[in-house]
């Protein structure tokens, strides 16, 4: 049986650097959309979570996972890491944050489904 070998990563956003609020599109830097990828496993980390707790997170659930996938015939070509808004949370406080966080979140999910099925289906 052949492997596929490692999948490629990729970073998928609708944070706001610096700021509160969502992205008006996601941000797709390592350019998932354009990559053929056809097997995408889409991780999605809690949304009240700072940029560097879901990278920690991302990091570690990834490590464990592509040692499994490397021999695997039916892993993923590619894995993109989802970030969502959130750090009102982190600012605020877990429950006072959450008022906020909520609606973006929503937002964010609008988002994401958008980019989702505007995907290229080779």
């Amino acid at each position: 049986m052949a492997t596929r070998g490692l999948p490629r990563l990729f970073k998928l956003s609708v944070r706001l650097d610096g700021s509160s609020g969502v992205a008006p599109v996601v941000r797709d830097p390592d350019g998932l959309k354009n990559s053929g990828s056809r097997h995408i496993l889409l991780l999605v980390h809690g949304y009240n979570n700072s940029y560097d707790d879901a990278e920690e997170s991302y990091g570690k659930f990834i490590d464990n996972l592509l040692q499994e996938l490397a021999a695997s015939r039916d892993a993923p070509d590619a894995i993109a890491k989802f970030h969502w808004p959130g750090d009102e949370s982190t600012f605020f406080g877990t429950t006072a944050g959450y008022a906020f966080d909520i609606d973006h979140a929503r937002d964010a999910a609008q988002r994401l489904a958008t980019y989702l099925t505007g995907l290229p289906i080779p």
